[in-house]
């Protein structure tokens, strides 16, 4: 939160191929894998569920035009535990 984007790795589900919109979460399937996904930004829906909000690279054709919203505050497939950050040395 505190350095802006940052790269975060995650593990793959077979539901996450099938999201389109809203806050995903893990509900069936299989692990097929790890991502490395963005992490752009955060916020809350209007019933305040939290999210991270994130850039795939499966290109527009996916999910919210390229673009997720994962569950924050829990490490939703563990998206919070593998987080990279570059931070310049000025």
């Amino acid at each position: 939160m505190k350095f802006g984007p940052v790269t975060a790795f995650m593990d793959v589900y077979q539901d996450f191929f099938a999201y389109g919109s809203g806050i995903y979460r893990h509900v069936t399937g299989l692990q097929l894998g790890e991502h490395v996904v963005r992490l752009l930004g955060w916020g809350a829906d209007a019933d305040g569920t939290p999210f991270w909000f994130g850039a795939n690279s499966w290109t527009t054709e996916w999910g919210e035009s390229g673009a997720f919203r994962i569950l924050r505050g829990c490490s939703e497939c563990r998206v919070e535990d593998f987080v990279y950050v570059g931070e310049a040395d000025v």
